[in-house]
């Protein structure tokens, strides 16, 4: 009766924190590189960004639902 308990809480609560930890480090990792690479970033981001923006607008429906 006490080893079957005792796994499903040790198997419950793990999870929940997990994702919490994963969101948290990704969040601060995400903000930290781009301003490192601000000028390469950026015209990287600009380059692909004119690239990947008219195939947008060329796609139905992406005009009515963003724009």
């Amino acid at each position: 009766m006490t080893p079957p308990p005792l796994h499903y809480i040790k198997t419950s609560p793990p999870p929940p924190r997990p994702s919490v930890v994963i969101d948290e480090p990704l969040v601060q990792t995400d903000h930290k590189p781009t301003p490192r690479i601000s000028s390469e970033g950026l015209s990287k981001f600009c380059t692909i960004s004119n690239q990947i923006i008219p195939l947008l607008l060329a796609l139905p429906g992406f005009q009515s639902s963003q724009f």
